[in-house]
C-alpha cells in the first residue's frame, strides 16, 4: 500500500525524475524489502500518461528486475540476457495503450525502436503471444494499430526470403532459429500461415528459380522446428501448391527426409479416391511438375538447391505413383490446367476435355524426353511408351511426315487431317494423332541437325499445331517452351566449316518459323510475350517483330482493362501466312515480319502538373569523400531519440553547406523513401538543426545565423523529394510495380509532414496535386496517384492553416469525393 501511494504521488504533470532518482529508489526499496517493488502500480491507469511514459522509459534503463510469468520467461530465453521488460505482457500492453495518445505516439515508437535494436526476437514472441491473448483480442482499434506496425516490421525480417538484408533497425541476426521455435510453441498455426505467406510472396516473382528459392527458404524455417509428425502434417495439409512444393523439395533435404518427409507415402495418401478432392490435387501436382521438371538434376549434382529444384530421383518416384492411379481417379476430366501467362478462362478453353490419365501420360512423355535417365531410375518407367504404338500406327505416322517433307501433301492439308483425327471416334486415327504429336516433340532434340528445307517445314508445322489449338494443356506449355528455348539460341553463331550452319543458328531459325505461325494467339499469353521481347538479339536485329509482339501485349492489357472480351474468341493481330506460300520462306535469311503500324503510345501525363513532374533531373553526379560518407552513414545508423541533439552537432561538424545537395539526395533515396516508420525521428533531427541551439556547420554557419544550416538542408531535401517524385511518376512501371508505388507513397507521406504539417504550402508551380488527380484519372494512373496525394494530405491533420475551410484543401477533397462516386473505380487508398 505504501508503494502504491508513492507511485500515485508521481502521477503529476512533468514528473521530475531522473535515472539517478530511479536507481536510488529501487536500491532503497530492495534493501528494505529484499525484492524489487511490484510492477502493477507502475502500469495501471494514470491521470498524466506523459509522466507514466517517462517513468517506463527510465525503468528500461534501470536495474529494475521485471517479474515474468513462466510463458514470459520462455520468451526471454530466445536470446542470451535480453532486457526483461520486453518479455513482460503488462509492460508491453501498457505501452500499446499509451501509443493511443497522439502526443505520445512518437515517443512510444522511439522506445520500441530501442527495444528492436536490443532484442527483436523477444519482442516478436511477446507480441504474437499478446495477439493471441484476451488482452489484445478485446483491444480498441488504436492499440491494434501500433501492434500491426510492429508485426509489419518484424514478420518480413524473420520469415520473408529477403530477410538476410539488414532490418530497418540496423542490426544483425541474434537468435533467429530459437525465435521461430518459440513462436511454434506459442502458435503453430501462426508459423505455418506466415511461412505460407512468405512462400507465396516470393514464388509470385517471375521464373521457376524464384519459386524454388522460396520453397527452400521455408524448408530452412522448418528445420528450426522440432522434427515431429505434427510439424510435417501442419505444413503439408496447407493449401495444395504450397504443400506440393514443400513435399517435393523437402524429400531431397537429407535432414528432413530422415524424419518422415519422404514423398511416396504422403503423395499416395492424397491421390486415392478416399482423399479430399484427389482430382484437383493431381491437377496442381501435374501443373507444378510441368513447370519444374526441366530443371531437375540427380541429387548428387544438387549443389545450388535454389537453382535446380527437386532431384530426378524424386521426379521418378512421383511419376511412378502417377502411373498407378485408381481407375475412378484416372478417368476423371480435368477442369483446367495453368498455362504460362494465360487467364482462367483461357485455361478452361485449353483443357480440351482431357482426362487425368491423359494429362499424366503427356507429362511422363515430356519428362522422359527431357531426362532419358529416368528409365534407369525406375522399372515402371523403363518400358513406358516403347510398345504402346503398334507397327502400323508408327508406320502410318511416319508416312504422313514423309509426304510433308516430299511435298506430296501440304502442311495445311496435314493440319486439317490432324484436326479430324484428334476428335475422331476412330481409335486408330486417335492413335495416329497421338503418335505424330509425340514423335514431333521427341525429335526436338535433333532439330539442330536437320537440313534447311526440313527444318523450315518442321518449324512451320510446329507453329501451326499451336495456332490451330491441336496441342493443349501440358502439351501446349511444353510446345511454347520449346519455341522460347529455340528463340533464345544465338542466330549468327559461326559455323564449324564453310559449308555448315551452326546448331544454335538452326534452332533459332526453327523458333522463328514456328513463332511466325501462331503470332495471332500471342495476346493470349502476355507473360510469354514478355519473355520473348526480352531476348537481346531479337530486340537488336528484329525490331519489327518485337514491336508486333509489343502490340499483342498492349492489346491483351487493353482487353483485360475493358473486361468485356467475347468469351472463347481471340482476335488475331494479323492473319497467319498462307500455307501455299511456304516455299517462299526457304531462303537462308530469316523471315522478316511484315510492316505494321507503330505500337500505341503509352498514356503519359500532360502539361500543367508542375516542375516536379516535368523537369528532368540534373545530370550532374553528386559525390563525396569516402570518409565523410562513412561518417554520415554512421550518424544515421546510430540515430535514436535519446541522442538526436548530439548527432546533429556531430553532423554539422563534419559536413558543410556545399554538400547539402548530396546529403539531401542521400536522405531521400536511402532513408526517407524506404523507412516510413522513421520519418518522425528524421523530422526531429531536422528540428534540432533548425533550432536556435544549433552551433553552425563546418565552414559555413556563423553565430549570427544559427538557423541557416538546418533551413538549407531542409530546402535541399525538399528539392530532392520533388525530383524523385517526378522520376517515379514518369516511370513506365509505376502502374505495375508495387515497389515503385510504395516508394511514391513514402515520399508523399514525408512531403506532407515537411510542408503541410509545418504550415508550409506545396506551391502549384512545383506540384499541382488537383491536376495530378485529374490526369491520373484520364491516363489510368490513379492506382499510383491517389495513394500519393492521400499520403500528402495526411500531413494536414497537424496543420493550423491547411484545415477546412482552406480553399486548397477543400478543392482536393472535392476531387477525391468526385472520384469516389465514379462507379467501379478502384482508388487504392
Amino acid at each position: 500500500e505504501y508503494w502504491r501511494a508513492v507511485v500515485q504521488g508521481w502521477d503529476m504533470p512533468n514528473l521530475p525524475l531522473s535515472p539517478a532518482h530511479i536507481a536510488g529508489l529501487l536500491q532503497l526499496y530492495h534493501a528494505s524489502a529484499g525484492f524489487h517493488p511490484p510492477l502493477a502500480p507502475l502500469v495501471s491507469h494514470w491521470k498524466h500518461p506523459s509522466s507514466q511514459l517517462r517513468l517506463l522509459e527510465l525503468l528500461t534503463e534501470s536495474p529494475y528486475r521485471f517479474e515474468l510469468t513462466e510463458e514470459e520467461e520462455l520468451d526471454s530465453q530466445v536470446l542470451p540476457n535480453p532486457p526483461r521488460c520486453w518479455a513482460s505482457s503488462t509492460f508491453l500492453s501498457r505501452l500499446l495503450t499509451l501509443s493511443d495518445v497522439e502526443a505520445l505516439n512518437s515517443r512510444v515508437n522511439a522506445l520500441f525502436v530501442l527495444g528492436l535494436k536490443a532484442c527483436a526476437d523477444v519482442i516478436l514472441c511477446s507480441v504474437v503471444r499478446l495477439q493471441l491473448s484476451s488482452q489484445l483480442q478485446s483491444s480498441p482499434p488504436g492499440k491494434q494499430k501500433m501492434k500491426e506496425d510492429l508485426m509489419r516490421e518484424l514478420i518480413p525480417y524473420f520469415f520473408h526470403i529477403n530477410a538476410s538484408r539488414d532490418p530497418p533497425w540496423e542490426r544483425g541476426v541474434h537468435g533467429h532459429p530459437r525465435a521461430i521455435a518459440r513462436m511454434w510453441d506459442i502458435s503453430s498455426s501462426t508459423v505455418v500461415a506466415l511461412s505460407a505467406e512468405a512462400w507465396r510472396s516470393a514464388s509470385s516473382m517471375e521464373g521457376n528459380g524464384a519459386r524454388v528459392a522460396a520453397t527452400y527458404h521455408v524448408l530452412g524455417l522448418i528445420r528450426c522446428l522440432p522434427q515431429t509428425e505434427g510439424v510435417r502434417t501442419a505444413f503439408l495439409e496447407k493449401d495444395v501448391e504450397f504443400a506440393i512444393s514443400l513435399g517435393l523439395l523437402g524429400s531431397d533435404v537429407a535432414e528432413l527426409a530422415r524424419v518422415g518427409w519422404g514423398i511416396s507415402s504422403w503423395l499416395r495418401s492424397r491421390v486415392t479416391k478416399g482423399a479430399s478432392n484427389p482430382v484437383m490435387f493431381i491437377v496442381y501436382l501435374v501443373a507444378y511438375i510441368g513447370k519444374s521438371f526441366a530443371a531437375c538434376v540427380p541429387r548428387m549434382q544438387m549443389g545450388d538447391a535454389s537453382a535446380c529444384g527437386f532431384g530426378l530421383e524424386t521426379l521418378a518416384s512421383v511419376l511412378e505413383m502417377l502411373q498407378d492411379l485408381e481407375e475412378g481417379v484416372g478417368s476423371s476430366q480435368i477442369p483446367s490446367l495453368p498455362l504460362p501467362g494465360s487467364t482462367s478462362e483461357q485455361q478452361q478453353q485449353t483443357s480440351g476435355g482431357m482426362t487425368i490419365a491423359a494429362s499424366v501420360r503427356a507429362l511422363t512423355e515430356a519428362c522422359l524426353a527431357k531426362h532419358p535417365q529416368l528409365r534407369e531410375l525406375s522399372k515402371i518407367l523403363a518400358p513406358f511408351n516403347q510398345t504402346t504404338t503398334s507397327e502400323d500406327i508408327e508406320e502410318a505416322a511416319n508416312s504422313y511426315f514423309q509426304k510433308i517433307y516430299t511435298s506430296e501433301q501440304s502442311i495445311g492439308e496435314v493440319v486439317e487431317m490432324l484436326k479430324r483425327f484428334k476428335v475422331s471416334g476412330n481409335q486408330r486415327e486417335n492413335d495416329i494423332f497421338a503418335c505424330m504429336i509425340h514423335n514431333l516433340f521427341d525429335e526436338y532434340r535433333f532439330f539442330a541437325k536437320y537440313p534447311e528445307k526440313e527444318l523450315r517445314i518442321t518449324g512451320i508445322l510446329f507453329g501451326m499445331l499451336i495456332q490451330h489449338q491441336l496441342v493443349s494443356s501440358i502439351t501446349l506449355g511444353i510446345a511454347l517452351r520449346y519455341v522460347l528455348e529455340a528463340l533464345r539460341k544465338p542466330p549468327n553463331s559461326p559455323p564449324t566449316t564453310p559449308s555448315t550452319t551452326s546448331n544454335s543458328g538452326k534452332m533459332f531459325r526453327f523458333g522463328m518459323f514456328a513463332l511466325e505461325q501462331f503470332k495471332g494467339r500471342l495476346d493470349e499469353w502476355p507473360q510469354y510475350c514478355s519473355h520473348i521481347v526480352q531476348i537481346p538479339h531479337l530486340r537488336e536485329g528484329y525490331a519489327e517483330l518485337v514491336a508486333e509482339i509489343d502490340v499483342a501485349m498492349s492489346n491483351s492489357a487493353a482487353a483485360a482493362a475493358a473486361a468485356a472480351p467475347e468469351p472463347g474468341r481471340v482476335t488475331p493481330i494479323m492473319p497467319p501466312p498462307a500455307v501455299n506460300n511456304v516455299s517462299k520462306l526457304g531462303h537462308t535469311p530469316l523471315p522478316a515480319a511484315p510492316p505494321i503500324p507503330p505500337p500505341p503510345r503509352r498514356a503519359v501525363f500532360g502539361p500543367g502538373l508542375g516542375r516536379a513532374v516535368h523537369d528532368l533531373p540534373k545530370d550532374e553526379a553528386l559525390s563525396i569523400e569516402q570518409a565523410v560518407l562513412d561518417h554520415v552513414q554512421f550518424v544515421f545508423n546510430n540515430l535514436s531519440p535519446s541522442n538526436v541533439e548530439a548527432k546533429t552537432m556531430e553532423l554539422q561538424s563534419k559536413l558543410g553547406k556545399e554538400h547539402f545537395a548530396w546529403l539531401g539526395q542521400y536522405l531521400v533515396a536511402k532513408r526517407i523513401s524506404t523507412q516510413p516508420n522513421f520519418h518522425g525521428l528524421y523530422l526531429t533531427f531536422l528540428d534540432y538543426l533548425m533550432s536556435n541551439g544549433g552551433k553552425g556547420g563546418k565552414d559555413a554557419v556563423s553565430k549570427n545565423e544559427p538557423n541557416d544550416y538546418g533551413r538549407g538542408l531542409v530546402d535541399a531535401i525538399l528539392e530532392s523529394v520533388y525530383s524523385n517524385v517526378g522520376t517515379l511518376l514518369r516511370s513506365h512501371k509505376i502502374t505495375t510495380s508495387t515497389s515503385e508505388r510504395s516508394l511514391l507513397k513514402n515520399l508523399g507521406s514525408w512531403l506532407g509532414q515537411i510542408t503541410l504539417a509545418r504550415n508550409r504550402p506545396i506551391l502549384q508551380i512545383m506540384l499541382d496535386c488537383k491536376e495530378l488527380l485529374y490526369q491520373g484519372y484520364e491516363t489510368g494512373m490513379l492506382i499510383a496517384v491517389t495513394p500519393f496525394v492521400a499520403k500528402i494530405l495526411e500531413g494536414a491533420k497537424n496543420s493550423s492553416v491547411f484545415r477546412p475551410p482552406n480553399p486548397w484543401l477543400m478543392g482536393l477533397l472535392g476531387v477525391f469525393r468526385s472520384l469516389y462516386e465514379v462507379e467501379d473505380l478502384k482508388m487504392n487508398i
